[in-house]
């Protein structure tokens, strides 16, 4: 990242803290002593000190990378819409756009919408259901329309419930192992008898049968 002037207008009403001028002070005094001073704000920002929110309003006057924004995002509450809206103006990846959709609730619908449009791995959408139950269904239809894997169908039955007898077929016509079975016996409890008999069928293991 290059370095630039800093520059920061400190106003009162941005501060989330006892924003006196004694503080103020402090906190220049702790920053003049850093160098170089990015060194100095990002170790405020990532470290949750006092000023954390101070150093992150001073670096977002800069040129910021994906990951330095989500750095922010990550550390300092009161700035993730703003960082996050800074980051999807950037190209951000489907991995910033999988942050963005499970942490920042403002940005969600937004950022969702572009992760459709780069068209998401069934991993993408996977993360998505395991995190945002309100966009479960309609990942988990995403993934049912992209050459599921066995994988991905467990984790639909698991946690789309409009979707599990769906998912359910869809498995059974690609003859589940007996770890498939051991995961639906384990984690569905309306499954759970049908899987127990097809799993006595196959002649499980002793591993199988384990609690």
């Amino acid at each position: 990242m290059a370095t630039s002037s800093f520059y920061y207008p400190l106003y009162k009403e941005n501060i989330h803290m006892s924003s006196t001028g004694d503080a103020l002070l402090e906190f220049l005094a702790i920053l003049a002593k850093k160098t170089p001073i990015e060194t100095g704000l990002w170790s405020m920002v990532r470290e949750g000190s006092n000023y954390s929110e101070l150093a992150a309003r001073a670096l977002l006057e800069q040129d910021l990378s994906n990951k330095e924004l989500r750095d922010i995002m990550l550390h300092v509450e009161f700035l993730d819409v703003e960082a996050g809206r800074r980051l999807l103006w950037q190209n951000p990846s489907k991995d910033d756009l999988r942050y963005i959709i499970c942490w920042t609730k403002p940005l969600q619908e937004e950022a969702w919408n572009m992760l459709l449009e780069k068209g998401p791995s069934n991993e993408d959408l996977r993360y998505v259901i395991y995190r945002v139950k309100s966009l479960g269904e309609e990942a988990g239809r995403k993934i049912l329309e992209q050459n599921p894997s066995n994988w991905d169908l467990r984790d639909i039955i698991q946690h789309v419930e409009p979707l599990r007898a769906e998912a359910w077929n869809m498995l059974l016509e690609q003859n589940p192992s007996n770890g498939d079975l051991r995961d639906i016996i384990q984690h569905v409890e309306p499954l759970r008898e049908e899987a127990w008999n097809m799993l006595l069928e196959k002649g499980p293991s002793s591993y199988n049968l384990r609690d």
